[in-house]
């Protein structure tokens, strides 16, 4: 399972740099590399330090080797996370062919958020 989520991070991570930099404004790109690059190394450290208290709290709590404990969790984690993508996904397509269809008809509103 990690190896699947590391191969997707691998190649989804550009697309969606580049999704979300196409977006920024030529003046801001500066400062959109820099908050870019603090997000990514701030999920980096947090990702270490919980990983680092798993491994260190839980061969005392449950008595269990920790690495194995750590990549249960972890897989659990990367399991969650990507059930959430997966349904953001979905309901974002679905609102999407919903729009386009009230277009379709006729229905010059657009979308109502």
């Amino acid at each position: 399972m990690l190896v699947v989520a590391g191969a997707a991070h691998g190649s989804g991570f550009d697309a969606l740099v580049h999704r979300t930099a196409a977006g920024v404004p030529v003046d801001h790109a500066a400062s959109f590399s820099g908050v870019l690059a603090n997000i990514n190394q701030l999920a980096t450290v947090t990702g270490m330090a919980v990983a680092g208290t798993l491994y260190l709290s839980a061969g005392q709590a449950t008595g269990l080797r920790p690495m194995p404990v750590v990549l249960l969790a972890l897989s659990a984690a990367l399991a969650v996370a990507g059930g959430v993508a997966v349904a953001l996904h979905r309901a974002r397509r679905a609102g999407l062919a919903r729009d386009e269809g009230a277009q379709a008809s006729g229905d010059r509103r657009g979308p109502e958020r």
